[in-house]
């Protein structure tokens, strides 16, 4: 008997992300379900113009029976849960018609990481959101809503896979701030137990009111058992104490979150980026190399937050710059290059590191490979200028210095030069 598939979802105003889902999902789904909760711009027609069934939906601000609503409505034997500001990576659709094929399990998890404002940091958290159609399978939560108990109670152990689904809803600051608006409203009336309570201390952090915040995340962290809600909680605590300027507390949460999580990639950078606002780049550059050598979390039904080697090795590089460790912070900026990241910042950086070593030939190199990937980059004219002032070449530097004035530059010992 073949296996089919529905895709199941809920949908607001999401006209703009409907598209791109469905036609990321064409090649698992054989059934789409969308369950509209009050859309006013044309996410109904476009859903059904690319073939889905549209049921409507009064909002009751539980996304969990919204979603169980969409359950109900599914006739395929397997269900695929996503949400409508999602995308199936290229070739994974492929992947989950075969993991439900394989009957390898009854249910599998699925890698939902979506990227963050920062363009550096990507939270990644594994939802099982494949699983066999059952009638008496049901999300729960109002918010943050999950279906792993619902499958564990009758059974049904997910099994992981490597299936990556993107999640956009934090790729920009405003979709970051309208869901902590959204989420408070529901949070503020659930049950206050640690998990909610750190969700509920990351959406006020997310709309500014972080001594709020601060106060949930101190009771989180006394009560929380589960490690990894314990340790984000403390992660966050961290950002929250720089934010708010206090040294005391953001020096006493590195030392117990870094004592209780020694090999927590995940708190060591948020503890390296603690000290570097406290000016103790030393011990910045300590943790970060701590980071580097720790394990990747695997992420489970709570976020974790992921950066790039090559993004923590250049900030390494960086405060290794600072501390005068020039071979090595050379050494860490080739790494970054090597590992893919080429950016006009970088070849600036490893430019000025060169420029520190008195490896004048090579620091030009390297502020001109950066102009060629990044003309438009202040930064890289206005290093190559004084590159240029150092070697007695005063015409180019004029020139460069011209051009990082014209492109924004705030140096304003570069008009002085210009204008000699």
């Amino acid at each position: 008997m073949p296996t089919t598939i529905s895709l199941c979802l809920i949908a607001k105003n999401e006209s703009a992300n409907l598209p791109r889902l469905l036609n990321s999902a064409r090649e698992c789904a054989d059934e789409i379900i969308v369950v509209d909760t009050g859309s006013t711009d044309d996410t109904v027609s476009i859903a059904e113009s690319l073939g889905a069934k549209v049921f409507h939906y009064k909002w009751r601000n539980d996304f969990a029976d919204a979603k169980n609503e969409a359950l109900r409505q599914a006739t395929c034997g397997w269900v695929l849960a996503l949400d409508a500001d999602m995308e199936i990576e290229k070739g994974h659709a492929k992947k989950i018609r075969a993991a439900a094929q394989s009957r390898a399990s009854q249910a599998f998890y699925l890698n939902i990481r979506s990227p963050r404002a920062d363009g550096v940091t990507v939270e990644t958290v594994t939802h099982p959101w494949l699983f066999e159609n059952h009638h008496d399978v049901k999300f729960e939560g109002k918010v943050h809503e999950a279906i792993l108990p619902s499958l564990l109670a009758r059974h049904l152990t997910p099994q992981a896979t490597d299936i990556v689904v993107t999640h956009f809803g934090y790729a920009t600051e405003r979709d970051t701030k309208a869901r902590a608006e959204r989420d408070l409203k529901i949070l503020e009336k659930a049950t206050p137990e640690p998990f909610t309570q750190f969700y509920l201390a990351r959406a006020h952090n997310r709309l500014g009111h972080k001594e709020k915040a601060a106060r949930l995340l101190k009771r989180v962290v006394s009560a929380a058992k589960e490690d990894r809600l314990r340790a984000n909680a403390y992660v966050l605590w961290l950002r929250i104490a720089c934010d708010l300027g206090e040294a005391d507390t953001a020096r006493q949460t590195i030392k117990e979150a870094t004592v209780l999580f020694p090999r927590d990639r995940m708190v060591l950078l948020a503890a390296s980026d603690a000290c570097i606002h406290l000016g103790d780049i030393a011990r910045a550059a300590e943790l970060m190399r701590r980071a580097l050598a720790a394990p990747t979390q695997s992420a489970g039904n709570i976020e974790v937050l992921e950066r790039d080697e090559a993004a923590i090795r250049f900030q390494l590089a960086q405060c290794l710059t600072y501390l005068q460790a020039i071979p090595q912070a050379i050494t860490e900026y080739q790494r970054v290059l090597a590992g893919g990241m080429a950016t006009a910042d970088v070849y600036c950086s490893l430019g000025l590191a060169f420029s520190l070593a008195k490896d004048k030939a090579l620091a030009e190199e390297s502020f001109k490979h950066a102009i060629k990937l990044e003309p438009q980059s202040s930064e890289a004219h206005r290093q190559l200028g004084w590159l240029y002032a150092e070697t007695q070449r005063e015409n180019l530097a004029r020139q460069e210095f011209s051009e990082a004035l014209r492109l924004g530059s705030t140096d304003q010992e570069l008009k002085k030069f210009v204008t000699v």
